[in-house]
C-alpha cells in the first residue's frame, strides 16, 4: 500500500493522530490523559478499519498491561503531565483527510463520557484482540490489524442488530 502520510487517506504517523485527538479535547474543554489518548487512538483505529477497510495509524498497537498501546506515541507523551497532555509540534505539517477527522471526532464524542477504567474494560473484553495477544503466547506483542478489524466489525454488526 502506498504510504501517504502527508496527503491522502493515511495511514498516519501516531504524532498526527495524537495531536488531533489532543486538539479535540482542548476544543471541548476536556483534559487528555495518556491513558485516554491511547484508548481513543485504538478505538479510532479500530473503527477506521471496520468502516473504511484501512488502518488509521502506521505504527502497530501492542498488547500492554493496561490495554493496546502504540509505544512510539506513549514515549512521545510520557514525560508530560500524564493527566493533561498538550500537543507536540511536528517537523512537517500533516493534513489528515476529512473522513478520518470526522471518524475521530465521532469516536471522541461517543466515548467522551467514559472514564479511563471504562475504556480499559472495553479493550480488555474476553476474546478481544488485546486479550488474545496479552493472554496468549505473545504478551506485549503486536496486535494484528486483522484481529482489531474483526473486533470492530463484530461491534458494528451487533449494534446494527439492536
Amino acid at each position: 500500500m502506498k504510504n501517504e502520510t502527508t496527503f491522502g487517506k493515511g495511514p498516519y504517523d501516531s504524532i498526527y493522530i495524537a495531536n488531533y485527538l489532543i486538539n479535540l479535547a482542548s476544543d471541548k474543554k476536556e483534559v487528555m490523559s495518556i491513558m485516554r489518548l491511547m484508548k481513543l487512538a485504538y478505538l479510532s483505529h479500530g473503527w477506521n478499519l471496520a468502516n473504511y477497510e484501512r488502518p488509521l495509524l502506521i505504527d502497530p498497537f501492542r498488547a500492554w498491561r493496561y490495554g493496546p498501546v502504540i509505544p512510539s506515541m506513549y514515549y512521545l507523551f510520557r514525560d508530560q503531565d500524564r493527566y493533561n497532555l498538550v500537543k507536540i509540534e511536528c517537523d512537517k505539517p500533516c493534513e489528515i483527510d476529512d473522513e478520518s477527522k470526522n471518524l475521530m471526532t465521532r469516536v471522541f464524542d461517543y466515548y467522551q463520557s467514559y472514564n479511563p477504567y471504562e475504556l480499559i474494560d472495553l479493550t480488555h473484553e474476553k476474546g478481544s484482540a488485546w486479550n488474545k495477544i496479552y493472554h496468549g503466547k505473545n504478551k506485549n506483542g503486536i496486535i494484528p490489524n486483522s484481529l482489531i478489524k474483526r473486533d470492530f466489525k463484530n461491534k458494528m454488526q451487533s449494534s446494527n442488530r439492536q
